[in-house]
């Protein structure tokens, strides 16, 4: 029995509800008996049997136990009626009687209603909490890139919880930053990044709540990969605010699923950085060994041609005498302009050396084009066609009038005997749009892939140096801000197509 009575109180005062119903009936009862034995008064103890109702209702949310507690009272007035003479003999005591059954059964009414609307209203703010959460925990999952699942972790924090959050970084040399807030005019002072690198320096959180920067405002988590800290996330926290287990459980499953994103990210950056520094050593390689096989072949010649003029420079017939020595002129010159090519991709590959763009005539760039090509290719009839109305477009003169000078050389070399090249410039929206053609075998299917590539050794008249020169000619036009494209044309021969911005065109 003893056993059984420990049970009884253990179950009941584990419980709020259960004790608010427990002291309620005990109160009643004592209330009950003093009415009874004492004073002999009936209408104390519906009085006291409402109060235990009324208290049941108003204090605790568990319906079943305001239903129990108006139940007994409703019970007790009943007895009344059966076993008190002065409730059952006098009309006045039976209307007073029917009106405290009214107020009782009213009251247990509105305990239900009340109880089921509170149990309704945090069953659905449970549930929203619980598909924000869930959407985190998937967003988190699913996110790519270090901004992303720091953007996640904010909205988190703020669709959860409604705080104040802040993303904090440590740059190479230890510098704390913060690279993202929200809201984003949160103003940050000093004192937070103090307390976010003592949490990156420790590994451990830090801020209010805790010994280290326990005077600041937020609470700073650091997310780990191992034992390495990636970021420190701080979240606001208002005076005296405490935090309950279930709010503690929900913030550290978010900072889990956050330190499994940053960890997959972190490791997807380094194999991506494996794979570019790989590709780079690839491209680098087949570059020089490009550039090893167009500088062999002229110097080769150069060369050869001096040994023979060296060798039998008398013997040698004046016509042929000459025709080696334009032979050796023509490779130097070709050395030159590949030079020329090589110093153009160290200057627009140098992040540090901007384009010298300034407004520049169209029909005076085309025109000096077309003045060297005369000079170098002289059976070559270059057919050009400009706007009617002058055109200025921003560009850097040398460079494009280097472009220009490739696509038309390459036309030259690759266009089957034509001695016609088309150099067309155009207005399209708000770019200009330059266009050089050839009308000689144009290019095969499997080369237009990979044109602009650095190394592009197809099997084709269309191969020698083609591959440096147009990697060049990309390079400068992507550094204007514009596009280069190759292709053949249904008629015959190769088009090469590249466009520059109108913008700050006169």
């Amino acid at each position: 029995m003893i056993a059984w009575l420990r049970v009884m109180i253990k179950w009941i005062f584990t419980n709020k509800n259960r004790r608010i119903v427990a002291i309620a009936v005990f109160l009643n009862v004592v209330c009950a008996l003093i009415a009874f034995f004492a004073l002999r008064t009936p209408y104390l103890m519906i009085l006291t049997s409402l109060l235990s109702v009324y208290a049941v209702s108003v204090l605790t949310m568990e319906r079943y136990l305001a239903l129990g507690a108006a139940c007994i009272s409703v019970l007790q007035i009943l007895a009344l009626l059966l076993v008190e003479p002065a409730l059952v003999s006098e009309p006045l005591h039976n209307a007073l009687l029917l009106l405290a059954l009214t107020a009782a059964l009213t009251l247990l009414m509105m305990s239900m209603i009340t109880s089921i609307q509170q149990q309704e209203y945090f069953s659905t703010v449970q549930m929203d909490r619980q598909i924000v959460l869930r959407t985190a925990l998937n967003k988190l999952l699913m996110a790519r890139g270090l901004p992303n699942v720091y953007a996640t972790i904010l909205e988190a924090m703020s669709e959860l919880y409604g705080r104040c959050a802040i993303i904090f970084e440590r740059s190479a040399a230890g510098d704390i930053r913060d690279v993202q807030r929200l809201p984003e005019g949160l103003i940050i002072y000093e004192s937070a990044y103090d307390a976010a690198r003592a949490a990156f320096e420790t590994g451990r959180p830090a801020g209010r709540f805790y010994a280290e920067g326990a005077f600041s405002a937020f609470v700073y988590i650091p997310l780990k990969s191992g034992e390495e800290v990636l970021a420190v996330v701080a979240v606001l926290f208002a005076d005296g605010e405490r935090i309950d287990a279930k709010t503690r459980d929900e913030i550290a499953n978010i900072i889990a699923q956050a330190e499994s994103a940053l960890e997959r990210q972190t490791l997807a950056d380094r194999q991506q950085s494996v794979l570019i520094e790989s590709e780079r050593e690839r491209i680098r390689a087949d570059f020089l060994r490009a550039i090893s096989h167009d500088l062999r072949s002229p110097l080769t010649g150069i060369m050869s041609a001096c040994s023979t003029l060296l060798q039998s420079g008398e013997r040698i017939h004046p016509a042929a005498h000459d025709n080696l020595l334009s032979n050796i002129h023509e490779e130097a010159e070709w050395l030159c302009h590949m030079v020329e090519n090589l110093l153009s991709v160290t200057r627009v590959s140098d992040n540090v050396c901007a384009l010298k763009k300034s407004p520049e005539l169209v029909e005076e760039v085309v025109a000096e084009v077309v003045s060297r090509c005369k000079r170098r290719f002289a059976d070559t009839h270059i057919h050009a066609v400009t706007p009617e109305e002058p055109l200025l477009v921003q560009m850097d003169a040398t460079l494009i009038l280097q472009v220009l000078m490739n696509l038309v050389e390459n036309a030259v070399k690759y266009g089957g005997g034509s001695k016609q090249i088309d150099l067309t410039v155009s207005v399209r929206g708000d770019a200009a749009v330059f266009v050089v053609r050839d009308y000689g075998a144009g290019l095969s299917p499997g080369m237009i892939d990979s044109l602009f590539t650095p190394v592009n050794r197809a099997d084709t008249e269309y191969s020698h140096g083609l591959g440096i020169g147009l990697s060049i000619c990309r390079s400068v036009i992507r550094a204007h801000g514009g596009q280069i494209t190759g292709a053949n044309n249904p008629d015959k021969g190769a088009v090469f197509t590249f466009t520059l911005p109108m913008e700050g065109a006169l």
